[in-house]
């Protein structure tokens, strides 16, 4: 069984209780934000959260209309 498997299950969970969901898939190279979101989170053993702007750490990731 896959390592990965439990982490889908529970979305299907949580995704069949939202009224409108689509899913897609993504290369990295056009998820870059996210990417970079997921590898700091890896390394950081605070916890963080933001309202307005975001952190310096996304630098060139972001655009911000």
């Amino acid at each position: 069984m896959s390592f990965i498997r439990p982490i889908i299950e529970d979305a299907k969970v949580f995704m069949s209780r939202i009224t409108k969901v689509t899913v897609a898939q993504v290369h990295r190279q056009a998820n870059d934000l996210a990417h970079c979101l997921a590898k700091f989170a890896l390394h950081d053993s605070i916890s963080r959260s933001w309202f307005e702007e975001p952190p310096d750490l996304l630098g060139d990731h972001c655009v911000v209309h």
